[in-house]
């Protein structure tokens, strides 16, 4: 049985209950909200920290950045470096062509005219490797140099034959050939000089 009775208008009732509703929703709503603004705070404290840690760690890693790009550019010039070795190596083990005649002038002329040289034959001139000391009878040996030419006497040749061994560049020189000229009005003697490297 009841013992209350309510007398209150049904439009109350119904604005008490959607009063009673809007607080329901309300309350849901800010706390969904307020959850989503913590959660949105923390990783935004998250990301600022991660920031901070990332410029900590850049800067602490800055000098090695720096010696590893001095190692690259140092390895870069010592490659260079290397290649232009090889390549002055290989200039160094060739023969100078200007060297050997200038070599060759200056011998003759310390004979002050008396000798000629009239042909020279190289042989090999850049082959600096191993070689036979001779060649075959008369002929240059496997990396050496012929000259033949014209003397007034044979201490002129003697001479020559000396300045060339004492000249630096040849190994072995020896006189092939001198002999004097058919030719009875002449004193002249054809001589030829073999040299090795």
């Amino acid at each position: 049985m009841r013992t209350m009775i309510n007398i209150l208008p049904a439009s109350y009732r119904r604005q008490q209950i959607a009063r009673k509703r809007a607080v329901q929703w309300t309350s849901i709503i800010a706390i969904v909200l307020g959850t989503g603004w913590c959660l949105h705070w923390s990783e935004m404290r998250e990301e600022v920290r991660l920031t901070q840690e990332l410029e900590v760690l850049s800067r602490e890693h800055e000098p090695t950045q720096t010696m590893l790009k001095q190692v690259v550019d140092m390895r870069k010039q010592l490659k260079e470096l290397q290649e232009r070795e090889g390549v002055a190596k290989v200039l160094e083990t060739q023969r100078n062509a200007l060297t050997l005649l200038g070599v060759i002038s200056k011998t003759t002329q310390q004979t002050q005219g008396r000798v000629r040289v009239t042909r020279l034959e190289l042989n090999n001139f850049q082959d600096v490797g191993g070689k036979p000391k001779t060649g075959p009878a008369g002929a240059p040996p496997a990396s050496g140099m012929k000259l033949a030419g014209v003397a007034i006497d044979n201490t002129s040749v003697g001479e020559l034959l000396k300045d060339l061994q004492h000249a630096g560049i040849f190994s072995h020189v020896e006189l092939i050939k001198l002999k004097e000229r058919e030719d009875k009005t002449s004193a002249l003697r054809d001589y030829e000089l073999s040299c090795e490297f």
